[in-house]
């Protein structure tokens, strides 16, 4: 696990210097489930996403506290051994069938700090067994976190479900099939974010040059709104929450806090790599266009 003992060496220098030094979010996961008692559904579903992509790593123990832009160290809790030994149970293919990823799964306590962490090695399951679901969800894994696969259905009877089940929150829905009148909102989410983006693309090329147009869709999606919010007449540049309850918008989806809540995590992360690679700047919480922007090289692909 050499990448995550090097990870664990930029979050001590992160802490020891109070200073915030990004991480590879696409093959790494931080979470802050190390204390006893805590709701896992997330660390759940990051290992979902890392077997439908290319794999990566969870470290269990420390906080990424994004609002503040610090790590905290809070230690992994023995107790929570049992919930790492549900985990490879977690996971049904498409049809509801139990898969057994026992194998694509690594466990190891990592000395950190004054006490330790769990780290995990996740290798992507082979295509042929891909994707797999959690609690009727499908996700997979990008620069800006987990993202949910569309197009999955998946309605298992409450037997069948895996472990943890009972944990399900009241508003839970598994995902709908796009077929017919369902795909209607799926159509005027792309409609919506074409539209979007194409009413600034020319600006935005003109700024970022190809690094623009070798971004993913939806950090595209990000850019386009703080550059419109500045074209405003009040010039009130946007802040991480609005730039997230507008892309929420967009999306057209119906009001589900799990699904809201993961969204909004993914946009503070892909906030974070614009800030870093200077395509955005952040002066008081409030984002901006940087100008400035010097082409250098292609610095997502």
């Amino acid at each position: 696990m050499k990448l995550v003992k090097d990870i664990l060496q930029h979050i001590a220098y992160s802490i020891a210097n109070n200073e915030y030094v990004w991480t590879d979010q696409e093959r790494i996961a931080i979470k802050d489930n190390g204390h006893f008692a805590g709701d896992w559904s997330d660390l759940y579903i990051s290992a979902n996403a890392f077997l439908n992509t290319s794999g990566g790593n969870i470290v269990i123990g420390i906080k990424d506290d994004e609002d503040n832009n610090r790590y905290v160290f809070n230690g992994f809790d023995n107790r929570n051994e049992p919930k790492l030994q549900l985990l490879v149970h977690q996971f049904t293919d498409t049809q509801g069938n139990a898969v057994d990823v026992t194998e694509c799964i690594h466990f190891e306590k990592v000395p950190f700090e004054n006490g330790e962490v769990m780290a995990l090695q996740i290798d992507a399951l082979p295509e042929s067994l891909r994707p797999v679901c959690y609690k009727g969800y499908a996700y997979q894994r990008s620069v800006a976190g987990d993202q949910k696969i569309p197009g999955i259905k998946l309605n298992l009877p409450e037997a069948s479900m895996p472990a943890e089940a009972e944990e399900v929150p009241e508003n839970f829905e598994p995902i709908q099939e796009t077929t017919g009148a369902d795909s209607q909102p799926a159509a005027a989410e792309n409609e919506n974010k074409t539209v979007f983006q194409q009413a600034y693309s020319a600006e935005l090329i003109n700024i970022f040059g190809t690094d623009y147009i070798s971004l993913d869709p939806e950090l595209k999606l990000m850019l386009s709104y703080v550059y419109e919010r500045s074209q405003s007449a009040d010039k009130k540049y946007p802040e991480a929450d609005e730039i997230s309850d507008r892309l929420w918008q967009i999306k057209n989806r119906e009001d589900n806090k799990i699904e809201e809540e993961l969204h909004r995590k993914k946009i503070k992360k892909a906030l974070f790599l614009l800030e870093k690679n200077d395509m955005v700047i952040r002066i008081k919480a409030q984002y901006r266009i940087n100008r400035d922007y010097v082409v250098v090289r292609n610095l997502f692909n």
